[in-house]
């Protein structure tokens, strides 16, 4: 993964990290087997920030709007946890310095998915 910051984490920093979000969504799995979990967030950057400077207000919504319709109504920032049966999609909030579990946001049957690294949009 690219790190434009160029921070360096020690494997045992990455493994205290992962280790709190497991405990964090655990919680949120309804007591099934948490095999795995990770962080994510919408991109896009660059958009809002140019829409925030060119247009204010109404621009910075409608690109926000629009980036979160690409992302299927997902919020800004969620963990994805899979469990053996589901993949639950759970909505973080800021506290402090930094994310905590807020609600779940989505969850679906792995039976029924169908996953893919292609992309098929830009």
């Amino acid at each position: 993964m690219r790190n434009p910051f160029n921070i360096e984490y020690s494997d045992e920093q990455l493994e205290q990290a992962r280790q709190q979000l497991m405990d964090d969504v655990r919680p949120h799995v309804h007591g099934e087997e948490l095999v795995t979990a990770g962080r994510f967030r919408r991109g896009g950057f660059s958009a809002s920030y140019a829409a925030s400077k060119a247009g204010g207000g109404l621009a910075y919504a409608a690109v926000n709007l629009a980036r979160k319709k690409k992302a299927g109504g997902l919020p800004q920032h969620v963990a994805l946890a899979v469990t053996p049966t589901k993949l639950y999609a759970l909505e973080l909030k800021q506290k402090g310095r930094g994310l905590v579990v807020k609600r779940e946001a989505a969850v679906w049957d792995r039976a029924g998915l169908r996953i893919s690294t292609e992309q098929r949009w830009g």
